[in-house]
Formats: C-alpha cells, sequence, structure tokens
C-alpha cells in the first residue's frame, strides 16, 4: 500500500493530465487510504504524529546502527515536543530502545516509565502503544534479571495484546516466548513449558495458515537478533526456551534461518548465526560454535553499520567457547577484544563489563593460574556490588567462582563460605528447584568430599542431581556432570550396596518428600 500511494503522489498529474480532476481524484484516493490505515492493525512502534528534524535524524542514525548518534537526536526530539504529547511518548520509547539496545539499562527504564506514564493518563492512547512500553520496561528488568518485576510489565503487556490483537498475533506470541523465558529462567519449569506450548501452538497455526509465504515482523534489539524475524528463526527461539530445552532442533532451525536471510540481509544473517553458535556451544559442539561466530563477526568487522557493542558480545562468547574447549590463549585474546569495547563504549562500570572481567578470571581459574583469577573475579565484585548489589543474581555467580578458586586451592572453609553466599541468594531469587541453585548444591558436595564428609556430600548430589534431570533430562552434561561426582563419592564412600540401586532408592525418597 505505502509504495502505491508514494507512486500515485508523485505522478497523478502526469497520469491525469489535467489539474482540476487530479486534485479531485488525489483528494478522494487520500481519503481511501485513510479509511484503510484507520482500521488495519500495525505491529510497528509508534511514530510521533509530527515528525521534527531531530527524530527524523534519530531514525536516520539507528538505521545505519549509530546508537549513540541516535540517541542524542532522540533526546532533542524529547525536548522539542510538549511533555505529555503523543509524540513525546513515540520518541521517549525510540530512546529507550536505543539505550537498550547500548545496555545503558538505567536510562532505557527511565525512558519508557515516562512513556507509559504519558500513554497511561492520555484516554486517546492506543494499545499498541502501552503494549509496547509495558514490554519494553519488561526487557529492561530481564536484562537486568530482576525477573519478577519483568515479568509484571510482560504480563500487562499480554493482557493488552490478547485482547486488542488476538493469541495469534505476532505481537502477542512474542510475549508468550519472552514469559516463557522468564520462568525458565527462575526455575519454574511448569510455568515456562506453559507458556513455551502457548508460543509454539500459535506459531504452528500461524504456520498452517501460511506456509506458501515467508512471515517476517519488525522487532527491535535485545541482545543480537535480527531486525527482521523469519518464521525458522521464530521456532528456533520457541524450542530453545523448552524445559527441556531442544537444542538439537533449535540449531537447525537457526541454521535455516540464517540461510534464508542470505548475503544481503547480513547482520540479520549474523544474528541467525550468533543463535546457531550458542546452541553448538550448549551441545558441546565447540569447532561448528567457533565456526559460526567468527564469521558472526567477520560480518560485523566487514559492516560498517554494526554494533560496536553487539561485536562485543560476539567476542565475548568466542572466549567462553574457546575457554571451555581449552584454548585458553585464544580465549583470552578475545576475551580482552571484547573488554576493550565494553570499557570504551559501556564504561568500566557497566555489568556487561563486569561479565568481562569475571570471564577472564574463569580463563585464569581453568588455566590454574589462581591469584589472576582472584584479581579479575575481585575486579567483577566490585562493579556487580555497586551497580547490581549484594543480593543480585549475577553477583551470585561471581561468589561461586570465587569459592571455586577457594576450593581449587584446598581452601575448603573459605571455598564453602562464598559458596553458601552464592547459595543463599539463588536459593531467594530464584528459588531451590533452579538449575544454578543445583549447580551450588553440586560444589559444596565437592567440598564436603574433598573433606572427608561422605554422606553429607551425598545428600546435596542427590539434591542437585535431581533438580537437572527433571529440567533437562538425563543426557544433558550437567545431569551426566552430577550423576558422575555422587559416583565417585559413594565408591570412595565404600557402601556395600550398588551404587545404581541405592540411587533408584534415593530418587524414589525425594519424589515421595517433594
Amino acid at each position: 500500500m505505502e509504495w502505491l500511494k508514494d507512486w500515485w503522489y508523485n505522478n497523478w498529474q502526469t497520469v491525469l493530465g489535467s489539474t482540476v480532476v487530479a486534485a479531485v481524484v488525489a483528494g478522494l484516493f487520500g481519503i481511501f487510504v485513510a479509511l484503510i490505515n484507520k482500521h488495519k492493525k500495525k505491529d510497528l512502534q509508534p511514530q510521533p504524529k509530527k515528525l521534527s528534524l531531530s527524530y527524523r535524524q534519530g531514525k536516520a542514525f539507528e538505521a545505519h546502527r549509530e546508537f549513540e548518534e541516535a540517541v542524542k537526536y532522540y533526546e532533542q526530539a524529547i525536548k522539542e515536543y510538549e511533555p505529555d504529547s503523543y509524540s513525546c511518548a513515540a520518541a521517549l520509547n525510540s530512546a529507550g530502545l536505543v539505550h537498550l539496545t547500548l545496555a545503558h539499562y538505567e536510562q532505557a527504564k527511565d525512558c519508557f516509565i515516562k512513556a507509559q506514564a504519558i500513554s497511561s493518563k492520555n484516554p486517546k492512547a492506543n494499545q499498541l502503544e502501552l503494549s509496547n512500553a509495558y514490554n519494553s520496561l519488561g526487557k529492561v528488568y530481564l536484562r537486568q534479571e530482576e525477573y519478577d518485576k519483568a515479568l509484571l510489565w510482560f504480563f500487562k503487556a499480554l493482557a493488552i495484546s490478547e485482547k486488542a490483537f488476538g493469541k495469534k498475533h505476532s505481537k502477542t506470541i512474542e510475549v508468550y516466548s519472552v514469559i516463557a523465558n522468564v520462568y525458565s529462567k527462575k526455575g519454574n519449569k511448569d510455568a515456562a513449558l506453559e507458556y513455551s506450548n502457548k508460543a509454539q501452538q500459535a506459531v504452528a497455526a500461524k504456520f498452517e495458515r501460511t506456509r506458501k509465504k515467508q512471515i517476517t515482523i519488525f522487532h527491535k534489539d535485545e541482545k543480537i537478533k535480527p531486525k527482521r524475524y523469519n518464521l525458522n528463526y521464530r521456532r528456533a527461539k520457541v524450542q530453545e526456551e523448552l524445559l527441556p530445552p531442544n537444542y538439537a532442533e533449535a540449531l537447525r532451525l537457526y541454521l535455516l534461518a540464517a540461510e534464508e536471510y542470505g548475503e544481503e540481509d547480513n547482520l540479520d544473517r549474523a544474528a541467525a548465526l550468533y543463535s546457531a553458535g550458542g546452541m553448538c556451544w550448549k551441545l558441546a559442539q565447540y569447532d561448528k560454535a567457533i565456526e559460526h561466530l567468527n564469521e558472526v563477526q567477520a560480518i560485523y568487522n566487514g559492516n560498517p553499520d554494526a554494533s560496536q557493542v553487539e561485536l562485543a558480545r560476539v567476542y565475548n562468547r568466542l572466549g567462553s567457547v574457546l575457554n571451555e574447549k581449552g584454548a585458553y590463549d585464544k580465549a583470552l585474546i578475545w576475551h580482552f577484544k571484547a573488554l576493550a569495547i565494553r570499557e570504551k563504549v559501556l564504561g568500566k562500570n557497566h555489568p556487561e563489563t563486569a561479565k568481562t572481567y569475571n570471564n577472564i578470571g574463569e580463563v585464569y581459574r581453568s588455566q590454574g593460574v589462581y591469584d589472576k583469577a582472584l584479581e579479575w573475579y575481585s575486579k567483577a565484585l566490585a562493579i556487580m556490588d555497586k551497580v547490581l548489589g549484594k543480593e543480585h543474581p549475577s553477583t551470585a555467580m561471581t561468589y561461586n567462582n570465587i569459592a571455586g578458586v577457594y576450593y581449587s586451592q584446598g581452601e575448603y572453609d573459605k571455598a564453602l563460605e562464598w559458596y553458601f553466599k552464592a547459595l543463599a541468594i539463588w536459593e531467594k531469587e530464584l528459588g531451590k528447584e533452579h538449575p544454578d541453585t543445583a549447580m551450588t548444591y553440586n560444589n559444596i558436595a565437592n567440598v564436603h568430599a574433598s573433606q572427608g564428609d561422605y554422606e553429607k556430600a551425598l545428600e546435596l548430589y542427590i539434591k542437585a542431581y535431581r533438580i537437572v534431570k527433571t529440567t533437562f533430562g538425563p543426557e544433558h552434561p550437567d545431569t551426566k556432570l552430577y550423576r558422575g561426582n555422587m559416583e565417585n563419592t559413594y565408591e570412595r564412600a565404600e557402601k556395600k550396596q550398588p551404587f545404581d540401586d541405592w540411587l533408584a532408592g534415593q530418587m524414589g525418597r525425594e519424589a515421595v518428600a517433594v
């Protein structure tokens, strides 16, 4: 419709010849277009009713992924619009989305809160406008790992989407998927599965109706995601967020999505390959993961429109995969590349910078260079304590890593002290059935086993094993690891009953207790 409208307005005088007739027909055509636009539902972010020059410039810079410049012009546009106007809310929303892409979480949150406040008190505000504001706020809290607050805003968005657009609309499917993701991170497998199924059923219904036509929607970046979601990318996300997740199927679909994007949409192709690399990492297919991620970083480095923040995420993931593969020197090279970008673009006190410090510490711990590991963990912890707080899950992960260093050094009392600090946070924030909580049960069990307290160790191994087996299934690497730890400790305890019989009895007892 847009191309026809533009062509008509540019050529109507030539086509019709008569100025008078042209004016009449052009007027009628304008009424026709207005009526269509009034009744169709657009899946787009809200736009100001009056596009100021600053707003247009912001959009232009955003389209070229020059996000820092885009923010400057959006902020200028916000000042130019009336404070409580629809246009001001739209400009705030655009600024917030760019801040979110840049991982400026507090600035993003401030913009979205102001935008939804304007929309909420405006009786003429449309439902899409409110839904976008609520959804955007949820994304900020999700990125900050404040899951309960994220769910509060996502459910507000869902209530509007289901009512205004229906349960099979792409906007509603998006919210189902992200709610499933939040519940998965909280360790609530039943709720995660419920909303994953809702998303999957809606996608399947949409696919059945449109199997001869490729579906795309426009979507703003959260981490590294395409500007245009194609159907296979969306289906892959659903498979990834199932409990237990189907990483192999998600990988297949991400690779199909990458192929469909092709060379013309190279940044969208890069986003699909980035996700494919993540699935290979989960499946312990390290060489394939590195292959996909190397292609992604080559695309980003060859595209002047590519985001530096996103490029840092690619470098970071490459470093983490190489660390697990045991290529420690190469891992450090990529982590330090990520660090250089994050310190320059985000600053030294940003949570993503802190995560890079933590990851560098992880490599040094893997190498057995414990003094350097503690040095980098301490740098990460100083930022997380200050920016995220002492009770944040990311802070708990650093506690866990510091404990791991002390355990490797044989300082078991210090290791337990730090592990229990991590456990207290995870049990409170994520619950006792979350995989991260299970990881800490396993780690504390390792310490007790090393101290010769096999009964305490076996009690905790059982708790950890039951959680990951229920959540991920018997073939998941964590399930196999925890079972192996438990079996080794059982043998050291010189028990008479065969291990498999003992384990079956323990699992039955746990099931009755639950």
